[in-house]
């Protein structure tokens, strides 16, 4: 069997046994939990011409926390992401808003 190992520092994906899939930036794991930075959640809405945009929205939106705790148990997969992804990540994490470009392969 192959192992990737993921580093702290590094931007990665966790799927949840609810189904969620939550990115943010590793800072911490441990045999009981998995610390993300900033960590965000994907939101797919049908706009109002019909397609289907998505956008990268807080985990918790409702705390001022910006590292969050989740139990290992709770954790299905963990995997890098891609640098797609990554560079929606880090537009929208850093706070600094920013025109996205017209080619763009992650389209909100």
């Amino acid at each position: 069997m192959l192992k990737t190992v993921i580093e702290n520092g590094s931007y990665v994906v966790l799927k949840l046994s609810t189904g969620e899939d939550v990115l943010g930036k590793l800072t911490g794991s441990s045999g009981a939990t998995v610390v993300l930075n900033k960590p965000r959640t994907i939101n797919v809405q049908q706009m109002p011409n019909g397609q289907v945009g998505m956008s990268l929205i807080p985990y918790m939106q409702l705390s001022t926390d910006i590292e969050v705790t989740f139990a290992s148990e709770h954790v299905i997969v963990i995997a890098n992401m891609s640098s797609d992804i990554k560079a929606e990540y880090l537009r929208v994490a850093s706070g600094i808003v920013t025109a996205m470009p017209s080619d763009a392969k992650f389209k909100i």
